[in-house]
């Protein structure tokens, strides 16, 4: 019995003893007056067991803890109840310390506490950890905010931690709340691509992207270049995705202003041919056509006066014609007359009847069925303007004896071909600069003519092979689009 009753003491003792090794321990009465405290409370607080001892704990207040907390505290112990929490205490030199304490009531037989015991553990070093992690926290936080780029930082759950003001100025409207929502509330489009894209950088890897449109939910249409990288907690574990964008929408709007520019210059010339063309025939025509006349009216007073003067005149009138010829020529070239009168097919078959009368040693022959009336995407004299491009490239670089145009209307297209017997080129050596020049200028304006008419251009060439220029569009009143 006695051996028992040593055993049970000597592991009461032993139990004291790691806990008192342990912990930060404290004693009060009813009142609070302490009546114990062990070592490490007097290592923790600065202070000695004689100075503690009949004090309160309120020695070591700070301003941290609110008057209701310390009411529900007593409220709590003085029912009976241990109580848990953390204090932020003040040692003897005035340094802050943190514990983390559970205060336990001892009751008399009338359940009524006469004493509490406090036994804490120093929590200092976490707490500094803790305010120090927050400090970054709070630090990484304003980075991301205030950074002159569009950031977005985001859990594992893909929800908002925080982003950058420019984040919010790029993709969301003012004034709205999207921390703790979830990215894919606000980018619908290309989700699934979007879900891949965060489900390889939550794999640990680095996704990027160039050019990518998509629409955000105030509907608006963007353009973005993005990265998304893994972030990582302690002990290297992943915690989310970080992604970075830069908007490039003014970008590609002025891209695409620049890609216009070449049509609207082409319309411009156009537009400025026509006029002039016009100019030409109601005035500088029609003042030599009075001219003419009048010279032919005082030839006819003079025709038996002045022999002299009668071949003065008619030298005049072969001038005239000249100018005429000249006049209908340059007018012609600006704006056929065919093309407003018979259309596409007819002012070509035209142009190449002249040119077969002006040039010796090339034949150019057409072959075109009846197109009739054929309304195209864009203007008609893009069409023209193309045959007129590839034969001055024919006339002026080939060295072909015979061309052959072809051009037909099926299935809601419109199909051209010119083809020679010429010296042809080398199509990949064309990005040199010299040979732009010689043939890249013109091929590349025929291009932009037949994107005008919503169509496509293909060169079929070769060193000593010819060149074969196809061109396929689409006919407006044929139903079909060219594919």
């Amino acid at each position: 019995m006695s051996l028992t009753k040593s055993s049970d003491t000597k592991r009461l003792n032993d139990l004291r003893r790691a806990v008192d090794t342990a912990c930060i321990i404290s004693v009060t009465d009813a009142r609070g007056h302490i009546l114990f405290v062990n070592d490490n409370f007097c290592r923790v607080s600065g202070y000695t067991f004689g100075e503690l001892i009949g004090e309160r704990h309120n020695l070591f207040k700070t301003d941290y803890h609110s008057a209701d907390f310390y009411r529900h505290l007593w409220d709590t112990i003085t029912s009976g109840k241990p109580f848990r929490t953390e204090f932020k205490d003040r040692t003897k030199d005035g340094s802050i310390f943190w514990v983390d304490t559970t205060i336990i009531p001892f009751l008399n037989n009338k359940g009524v506490p006469f004493q509490y015991i406090g036994i804490s553990r120093d929590i200092t070093n976490l707490k500094t950890l803790e305010a120090s992690l927050r400090e970054s926290r709070e630090t990484l936080q304003l980075f991301i905010e205030h950074a002159p780029a569009s950031i977005a930082m985001l859990d594992l759950q893909l929800k908002y931690l925080v982003v950058s003001n420019r984040w919010l100025r790029d993709y969301h409207s003012q004034g709205e709340d999207i921390i703790g929502r979830p990215f894919f509330e606000f980018f619908l489009n290309h989700a699934d691509a979007w879900k891949e894209h965060f489900r390889r950088a939550l794999a640990g890897e680095s996704v990027s992207g160039d050019e990518v449109k998509f629409r955000i939910s105030n509907g608006r249409v963007r353009w973005m270049r993005w990265e998304i990288r893994p972030w990582h907690k302690a002990a290297d574990e992943i915690g989310g995705a970080i992604i970075f964008t830069e908007d490039i929408t003014d970008h590609k709007q002025v891209e695409e202003e620049m890609r216009l520019i070449p049509r609207k210059i082409l319309q411009a010339q156009e537009a400025e041919r026509s006029r002039i063309a016009w100019d030409i025939h109601d005035d500088l025509g029609q003042s030599l056509i009075c001219a003419k006349m009048l010279v032919t009216a005082h030839m006819q007073e003079a025709v038996t006066q002045n022999l002299g003067c009668q071949k003065f005149g008619a030298e005049i009138l072969e001038q005239l014609d000249a100018c005429l010829e000249k006049t209908r020529r340059v007018s012609y070239g600006l704006l056929p007359p065919q093309l407003r009168l018979l259309g596409v097919g007819e002012a070509v078959k035209e142009m190449i009847k002249n040119i077969n009368q002006r040039y010796v040693g090339v034949t150019v022959q057409v072959d075109s069925q009846d197109l009739g009336p054929v309304r195209f995407r864009g203007d008609d004299i893009n069409i023209y303007r193309i045959v007129q491009e590839a034969l001055n490239n024919v006339l002026k670089h080939a060295k072909a004896t015979t061309v052959v145009i072809s051009m037909k209307c099926r299935n809601g297209k419109f199909y051209l071909m010119v083809k020679d017997n010429g010296v042809g080129f080398d199509n990949k050596a064309r990005k040199r600069p010299a040979d732009v020049l010689r043939r890249g200028i013109g091929l590349n304006v025929m291009r932009e003519r037949v994107k005008l008419l919503g169509g496509r251009l293909s060169v079929d060439t070769g060193p000593g092979k010819g060149t074969v220029v196809k061109v396929c569009v689409p006919v407006e009143n044929q139903g079909n689009d060219c594919t």
